[in-house]
């Protein structure tokens, strides 16, 4: 019984940069933009994550940020692309992953020593962690899956309880009638795609651990 506690915790945790990603994902789309870069976001998470824990000291927590400045930037640079030059959203998100693939296997090589790994610690939520098989497979983890699973409430209210998420969706659904109401369409593309890619960047980030 224990290999399959062990399985099932295991998948969780093996879930959660896949969680990130689509948290960022749906706020990309929700504004309008298909940004099949994911992958080549989450490699860039990734590579801040490995970058931070050598040239912080392996702290785990600049770390996460390094990786998040370095989703903003992806998502900055896709914004300038998908918004700015209506390049083709599908040819762009390839090509950009393919780019960010090469550009961080050839830093690593220089900048990136994976002698040693550092991982978030798990936390064991006192007496939730001590129900039979439940426990472990739930509520023994670290802080990126707890933040995971329970970041879904505020991407929903982000995007339906706030005046950015209606105005990003409206720049979706009717951008015509989002300009003739005097609201920047780009401006909130912008912004959708900076925050999701940072989100995304989390995920690559996740995969550190």
């Amino acid at each position: 019984m224990d290999t399959v506690v062990q399985i099932f915790q295991f998948g969780i945790t093996l879930s959660i940069p896949v969680l990130w990603a689509a948290y960022g994902e749906l706020i990309c789309e929700q504004a309008g933009v298909l940004n099949v870069g994911i992958e080549g976001v989450m490699t860039g998470g990734y590579f801040g994550m490995a970058l931070g824990l050598n040239y912080t000291g392996n702290n785990l927590f600049l770390s996460l940020l390094i990786a998040i400045g370095i989703g903003m930037v992806c998502g900055g640079v896709l914004s300038v692309l998908y918004v700015r030059l209506g390049t083709d959203q599908i040819v762009t998100g390839i090509l950009f992953t393919v780019a960010v693939l090469g550009l961080t296997t050839a830093l690593a090589v220089k900048y990136v020593n994976a002698s040693e790994v550092k991982t978030f610690k798990e936390w064991h939520i006192p007496g939730l962690a001590d129900i039979p098989y439940i426990g472990p497979i739930l509520f023994e983890h670290n802080v990126l899956v707890f933040a995971g699973a329970l970041f879904a409430p505020v991407v929903f209210y982000l995007m339906r309880r706030t005046w950015f998420g209606l105005h990003a969706r409206s720049a979706s659904e009717h951008p015509k009638a989002t300009e003739s109401a005097g609201l920047d369409v780009w401006k909130h593309r912008y912004a959708a795609l900076i925050i999701g890619c940072a989100l995304v960047a989390v995920g690559g980030a996740a995969f550190e651990n």
